[in-house]
Formats: structure tokens, C-alpha cells, sequence
């Protein structure tokens, strides 16, 4: 029984680490420090700063402020203006 407990708990870990791995492929990185999935036709921007200490997929908020646009990150405060 134990053997199987652990061999049950490898299988949940290799899949877990597969879909890491698969999400950290699909990661496209942009000149603004924000991050977008390669197959999102929305191409959603992330916070960078999230997803490179926490590997969180974090959206942006985008507002218009005086003609720029300023991204923040409402989970690390974050902001950054292209």
C-alpha cells in the first residue's frame, strides 16, 4: 500500500512539473516588463514580476495617463509606463 500511495504521489508531481513546463514554453516576454501566452489571441499581458518570483500569472490593468500607457499589477504594486 505504501508503495502505491507513493507511486501515486509521483505520478500527481511528473504532471504537475508537465504543465509547469508547458505554461513556462508558452511565455512570450515584451519589451514593457510584462509577459503575454503565445497562444492567446487576446494576448493578455502578466506581470513579469510576478511570474519571475512566483511563476503567478498575474493580468495587468492597463489605464491611459496622459496619453502613455501605465500597466499595474494590483497583487505586487508593480507599475510600469511604454
Amino acid at each position: 500500500l505504501e508503495l502505491q500511495a507513493e507511486v501515486a504521489h509521483l505520478r500527481e508531481e511528473n504532471q504537475q512539473l508537465r504543465a509547469k513546463k508547458d505554461l513556462e514554453s508558452r511565455i512570450v516576454r515584451h519589451q514593457v516588463p510584462f509577459v503575454s501566452l503565445k497562444d492567446d489571441p487576446d494576448e493578455i499581458a502578466y506581470c513579469s514580476n510576478c511570474w519571475d518570483s512566483k511563476r503567478l500569472l498575474i493580468q495587468m490593468h492597463i489605464y491611459d495617463s496622459y496619453g502613455l500607457d501605465t500597466y499595474r499589477c494590483h497583487t505586487c504594486k508593480a507599475h510600469f509606463t511604454d
